[in-house]
């Protein structure tokens, strides 16, 4: 990288990010240029010759705060490198670092919220942050784009002006019409100004007024956005507002390029209240899947004479469901409901009103309803493969698994036959739930790419769910981070409450703390639980099931105590049976040392409440129990079925988790090795994985055995200094040579931390990535830290969840509605 350009508007944290790409220290002393948009045109020339004449061996880096002119560009060759502000935006974790380690706001729906508004932008965040250190319940945006607010003054001295002529006026008038997009902009622009700048909007994203939405990221569109607290700065004065002729081509453009509501919208404020509401009821269901259901409840709030027609106001039931809004989305379908009695039922009708029915538990009267079309005018559209797939997800879960495949099939055959990726996506869901293995992971990657090619937001948050489900229980925590951030921003966009937010957050937290990142981990599971307390709080268990196998694999067994006693209240007045067995089996785990009479009797209880699979961590647990208690014979035992149960389910992670229980089992036998057969397959799951700690982990337990040799040693140095380098140390004295029994094996087995094995460290941990000054860099990312497990949440299951208090996600055709708990818990 001999020549870098790094290209943002002011407070992106240029200079301070430029160290993270200069190469490394005994290379050329780079030459830095800072600030070239300052210079004058004789300045440009002579810079230009300059580097026409640099040798071409010394790195050179520029940085500006506008695209630079093309005359430096062409001196600066052809090997160079731009960054920009994607590059330099905080993401939501940096954002809650800054929030919490200069401003000590500690919030975690407050940093979403501020990353929402400022997209990460440095030195707005800090703008944000400083309003909420002031007043943690104040309107954020509100306050910074007051006119005589500090961020509002910063943004108009150092932002605005640097725009091009008429840009600032074209971006203000633009800014209103909904999702931007180069094809947009070229077609409206000369209609919003007489003299507007080629390439403005290309120009505005590469400085980073303009980003990319969240939609624009999961689906293959190209929307952008202005940055939320730009947006009123660039609006004062209020510019001119467009006229209908240019709504009206606006609305044009968004209904031929696949954007329903802001087209419905557009005819709106064009004064074509009839074509909206005929918008509204026709494309409705394509308008919820692309995540503006929140936006469609928001206009019914506005206008209500927009929803008054049988078809909108089925549209407007699926967005008060989807938003968890569901005794409104009842009032909604009533006069829906009336109008398909008096005459007759349709597919899209009867779907909408059993998938509620579905999500309050009544499986029974959905499949009823669904009925009362008959086959014979279900028809072969869209809708008709999307009433097949809600059938097949209904039937598979009574307990009917052939109709269930017939209604798949069918689905799919429509959706392929009309070459919709809208009903392909619905019908490769529909495969899915009705297969194993390969051919399931199959429908599910081609579920996907047909939602992402529809926009389909909403039901792209399941699919990537479910994907992120089978990427956590295969131990692929490598791949299993994209793909669970990519559920989690889909899940927010298209629901912004409800269970399958917090089910992404669970998965995000595990696969991020089996990669290493645990102080990221920790941030997700706080912000878990509280969306569980202030939406769906009968579903708090959840979280701190999660927050407590954080704290025990960090050492921390007072803090996991707590979280896991509080998990067991909370799931046993739930009766969440799941995350019951999962909190009493790791309340078992952190009693070892303490109290194992108390660990005796959680584990009990956990066996006893499991069914099938759920009761692996039970058993495991019960092993860590038995060989604290001197009996390694059980502890044997119990791992032999724990490893059983976990090759029936293909649960990769729990079998290593299992293995490490069978390998100290087989040490204190003295089975050395059996031992080592068990450390090493253990060892290969967790590397082949992508979790780096974990096999650190064994790398240190293998040369604890007897009889390693030299490799083994060094493997085992290697291991403890990049666990030591996250922050945390090795716990106790090495593995004796002896076969322990009795009393003292306890001592042996069992570690400062909490956590059991011949020896085992403390499972590695770090600070995390260290808290950024009140500069405008992005946090540094050398931190690293822990493997610790955290409840996930996925994959269907055989029973309908209980119908709880407050909002409540919408139940999709193969809707996730069960629980997944990494090792040592796991939850099916």
């Amino acid at each position: 990288m001999n020549r870098l350009l790094v290209i943002a508007a002011a407070g992106y944290g240029k200079s301070r990010a430029v160290p993270r790409w200069l190469p490394p220290s005994g290379s050329s002393v780079p030459i830095v240029q800072e600030d070239v948009h300052d210079l004058t045109d004789n300045q440009v020339a002579a810079f230009a010759s300059r580097l026409r004449s640099a040798d071409s061996g010394i790195p050179h880096v520029l940085t500006s705060r506008v695209p630079l002119p093309s005359e430096i560009l062409d001196a600066l060759g052809s090997d160079l490198v731009e960054r920009g502000p994607a590059d330099l935006a905080l993401s939501p974790h940096d954002v809650a670092t800054v929030l919490r380690g200069d401003y000590g706001v500690t919030d975690p729906a407050a940093a979403v919220r501020v990353h929402e508004i400022t997209c990460g932008w440095p030195r707005l965040v800090h703008f944000a942050a400083d309003v909420l250190a002031r007043d943690p319940a104040a309107d954020v945006l509100a306050a910074m784009v007051a006119p005589d607010a500090p961020a509002a003054r910063w943004l108009r001295r150092e932002v605005v002006t640097s725009l091009p002529p008429h840009l600032a006026d074209t971006l203000a008038r633009m800014q209103v019409l909904g999702p931007l997009t180069g094809g947009l902009w070229d077609a409206l622009a000369p209609q919003v100004c007489a003299h507007p700048p080629p390439d403005g909007l290309s120009w505005l994203v590469r400085v980073g007024l303009v980003v990319p939405t969240v939609r624009a990221r999961l689906a293959t569109s190209a929307d952008q956005q202005v940055v939320p607290v730009v947006a009123p700065v660039l609006a004062e004065p209020p510019p001119a507002e467009l006229g209908p002729d240019v709504w009206t081509r606006a609305a044009d453009w968004y209904a031929a390029h696949d954007y329903p509501f802001a087209a419905a919208r557009a005819r709106v404020m064009a004064h074509d209240v009839e074509a909206a509401i005929t918008l509204m009821a026709r494309e409705g269901t394509r308008m919820v899947a692309h995540g503006d259901a929140a936006a469609i409840v928001a206009l019914a709030d506005r206008r209500p004479d927009l929803f008054v027609s049988t078809g909108a106001r089925g549209t407007l039931g699926e967005a008060l469901h989807a938003t968890g809004q569901t005794d409104r989305a009842h009032a909604a379908y009533r006069p829906v409901v009336a109008a398909a009695e008096a005459t007759t039922w349709d597919a899209r009708t009867a779907r909408r009103l059993a998938i509620l029915a579905n999500s309050e538990g009544e499986l029974t009267q959905a499949l009823g309803i669904l009925d009362r079309v008959p086959r014979d005018r279900v028809g072969d559209d869209v809708e008709a493969a999307i009433w097949h797939t809600v059938r097949a997800n209904l039937t598979s879960l009574i307990g009917y698994p052939d109709d269930a495949r017939a209604e798949a099939e069918r689905a799919l055959e429509i959706a392929a036959h009309r070459h919709d990726p809208f009903g392909l996506a619905h019908a490769h869901q529909a495969m899915a739930k009705i297969s194993t293995g390969v051919r399931k992971e199959t429908h599910l990657t081609k579920a996907a790419a047909a939602a992402r090619a529809s926009g389909d937001v909403f039901d792209l948050a399941r699919i990537l769910g479910n994907q992120g489900f089978a990427l956590l229980a295969g131990a692929r925590y490598g791949e299993a981070v994209p793909v669970c951030r990519d559920a989690l921003a889909a899940a927010d966009l298209a629901r912004r409450t409800g269970a399958q937010s917090v089910a992404a957050l669970h998965n995000l937290a595990e696969a991020l703390a089996r990669v290493g990142e645990v102080e990221e981990a920790r941030w997700q599971l706080q912000r878990a639980v509280a969306r569980c307390r202030a939406d769906i709080p009968g579903q708090v268990g959840i979280g701190m099931l999660g927050l407590g196998d954080l704290h025990r694999d960090l050492g921390q067994r007072e803090q996991a105590r707590a979280a896991y006693e509080a998990a067991i209240v909370a799931a046993r007045g739930s009766r969440e049976r799941q995350v019951l067995v999962q909190a009493l089996a790791g309340l078992a785990r952190v009693l070892l040392a303490a109290d194992l009479e108390a660990a005796r009797s959680a584990v009990r209880e956990a066996l006893a409440a499991g069914q099938g699979s759920e009761r692996v961590p039970a058993q495991i647990a019960d092993g860590w129990v038995q060989l604290t208690a001197g009996d390694p014979d059980g502890a044997t035992e119990a791992a032999a079925r724990a490893i059983t149960q976990a090759r029936a389910d293909a649960a990769v992670d729990l079998l290593a988790d299992a293995l490490e229980l069978a390998g100290a089992a087989h040490a204190a036998l003295g089975h050395i090795p059996e031992a080592h057969a068990c450390y090493d397959q253990a060892w290969s799951i967790w590397r082949d994985g992508g979790a780096g700690p974990s096999a650190d982990r064994l790398d240190v337990l293998r040369f604890r055995l007897p009889g390693a040799d030299a490799t083994a040693r060094s493997l085992a140095r290697e291991a403890a200094a990049r666990l030591r380098h996250r922050g945390r140390f090795m716990a106790g004295r090495s593995m004796p040579t002896s076969t322990p029994a009795g009393s003292s094996y306890v001592s042996w087995v069992v570690s400062a931390c909490g956590s059991t094995g011949p020896r085992c460290p403390c499972r590695p941990g770090a600070p995390g990535r260290p808290a950024p000054s009140s500069s405008c860099s992005r946090p540094g990312a050398d931190g690293r830290s822990a493997v610790v497990s955290s409840a996930r949440r996925s994959g269907p299951t055989t029973t309908p969840p209980a119908p709880v208090t407050g909002s409540r996600c919408c139940s999709r055709p193969s809707e996730a509605s069960s629980i997944r708990a990494g090792p040592p818990h796991r939850i099916t």
